[in-house]
């Protein structure tokens, strides 16, 4: 038999049991070798070993046909599918990368989006005023184009002036003050107009929340670890009170604060607006409802240059809301987005029922 490759050896293994009345014998055991070879059974019971290292030596020529066939048939596949894309559109995969074996198994690739309208501006970075230091920090961000309210807000918040930023939420509001304030600060750390100090921050910002005031110090760090350095801290409840004031007392640009926290620190004497230029008040609709806010409204104001800037960046402004900013800030200029007070595309709006159940009391 040789339809393989070589010749095929063919064994078997007989076990001849006898099992007497009263006792039982040992079993024999006969083995057998069959061969198509013309050579007598003497030649051939002489060398069993040869046998079967010749079986060994053909199986693993086979083995290694097998995976050289695999292996051509791989590279060819491969050499098609990268021709198919170095003329295809460029796409991304739905899922990650197709399992190993063979044929394609991989699920469709889904072209990629086009650029969303409704959410960014028709303008660039560099029509609106940004330097180049700080459009190359926002590409190394991956950030190409700013949004509506981002382009809008950028020329009077650079200036100096006093705004009140409103769009819907997920906007980008809250690069649309930090871009301007941080050109504007890196600009004068280059001309030698400005210096960190020790407790005295340059820029304040008020979150009613210690996670929104988190996120903020997020995109202050990860604009200053793209190309534009400037110290920033957040200041919240929760956190060590020793840790928070070495920090300042080693110098901050950005300070990001909630209300509770900055009156503690203005109470104590740990912390000082003298070197202030702007204040934010982020979300401050939300700010409006905190019981220690109009304390330290009234404690910013008072202890700030009264050339400080304000900005208040709000998702809604209610009648009431409004009313006492520009009672309080009568030359605050109106900064609204095209969306107010709607869902960005860019967020999935989430709705859902609340259903209360009271518990039967009993009485036996």
């Amino acid at each position: 038999m040789e339809a393989v490759c070589g010749k095929t050896l063919l064994f078997g293994i007989g076990v001849n049991l006898r099992i007497g009345v009263g006792f039982r014998t040992k079993p024999t055991h006969s083995l057998f070798f069959v061969s198509n070879s013309t050579s007598d059974s003497s030649t051939t019971d002489s060398k069993p070993q040869s046998r079967f290292e010749k079986l060994n030596s053909n199986k693993n020529k086979l083995s290694a046909l097998i995976l050289r066939s695999k292996e051509k048939i791989r590279r060819r596949k491969q050499a098609e599918q990268d021709d198919n894309s170095a003329t295809a559109t460029p796409t991304r995969r739905r899922f990650g990368p197709h399992p190993k074996g063979w044929g394609d198994t991989r699920v469709k690739a889904l072209p990629l989006p086009l650029e969303d309208t409704n959410f960014f501006s028709l303008k660039s970075f560099k029509d609106i005023g940004c330097a180049d230091f700080v459009i190359q920090s926002l590409h190394n961000l991956s950030l190409t184009r700013p949004s509506h309210i981002q382009a809008i807000s950028f020329a009077p918040v650079i200036a100096g002036k006093s705004c009140i930023i409103a769009d819907q939420s997920g906007s980008g509001k809250t690069l649309a003050y930090l871009v301007p304030i941080i050109q504007r600060l890196r600009q004068q750390e280059l001309e030698g107009r400005h210096k960190s100090s020790s407790q005295a921050p340059t820029v304040l910002i008020l979150a009613p929340t210690a996670e929104l005031a988190s996120q903020v110090l997020h995109n202050c760090r990860s604009i200053s670890k793209s190309g534009v350095p400037f110290k920033s801290m957040v200041v919240t409840g929760g956190f060590a009170q020793k840790t928070q004031l070495e920090s300042l007392n080693q110098g901050v640009d950005v300070l990001v604060a909630t209300p509770g926290r900055f009156l503690f620190l203005m109470n104590e004497g740990f912390l000082q607006l003298t070197n202030l230029t702007c204040a934010v008040l982020d979300e401050v609709d939300i700010l409006f409802g905190d019981d220690d806010f109009e304390k330290a409204l009234q404690c910013l104001i008072s202890s700030s240059p009264v050339d400080t800037q304000y900005l208040f960046v709000t998702a809604t402004l209610p009648k009431t809301v409004y009313s006492k900013l520009v009672e309080v800030f009568p030359d605050c200029e109106m900064v609204m987005g095209p969306s107010m007070h709607r869902i960005s595309s860019r967020l999935e709006e989430v709705r859902f029922q609340l259903r209360i159940i009271f518990p039967s009391i009993l009485f036996f």
